[in-house]
Parts: C-alpha cells; sequence; structure tokens
C-alpha cells in the first residue's frame, strides 16, 4: 500500500475554494507547492469538508459507454 490517508471523489468531486485553485493541476500529472501554510490549510479544509478519506465515488466515466468511449480513443 503506498498510502492509507487519501480522498478520491471521482463522480462526487465537491467545489475546492478559489484561494486552494493555485494547489490543483488543471491536467494529468501532478503540481508541486512548497507553501507549508497553504498546503496545511487546504488539508484542514479538506478534512472537514470531505464525508470520509478514501474512494469517496466512482471514476466519473465508470460506465459501460464510458470504458467503450476509452477503448475505442486508443
Amino acid at each position: 500500500m503506498v498510502s492509507d490517508e487519501f480522498y478520491y471523489f471521482g463522480g462526487q468531486a465537491i467545489a475546492v475554494p478559489r484561494r486552494f485553485k493555485a494547489l490543483l493541476a488543471t491536467t494529468q500529472g501532478h503540481k508541486n507547492t512548497y507553501d507549508v501554510a497553504q498546503i496545511d490549510a487546504f488539508w484542514k479544509w479538506l478534512t472537514r469538508s470531505a464525508p470520509r478519506a478514501g474512494r469517496i465515488g466512482q471514476p466519473l466515466m465508470f460506465t459501460e459507454a464510458g470504458c467503450r468511449a476509452q477503448l475505442t480513443a486508443r
């Protein structure tokens, strides 16, 4: 196991406050930030706002139609 503390929202994503938008990657991959105060503030907001840790929702395109679309896109 890589991590036992994570949040995966899938199709049940929650709105992220505008003040944290700079922390989020807008494409596949990752984004780095070194602002410890901003990271701490985001983590506090997330742990209060999420219904629980772990997988909260299924992947957004986790349907038969979505799977077929992914297969034909290759």
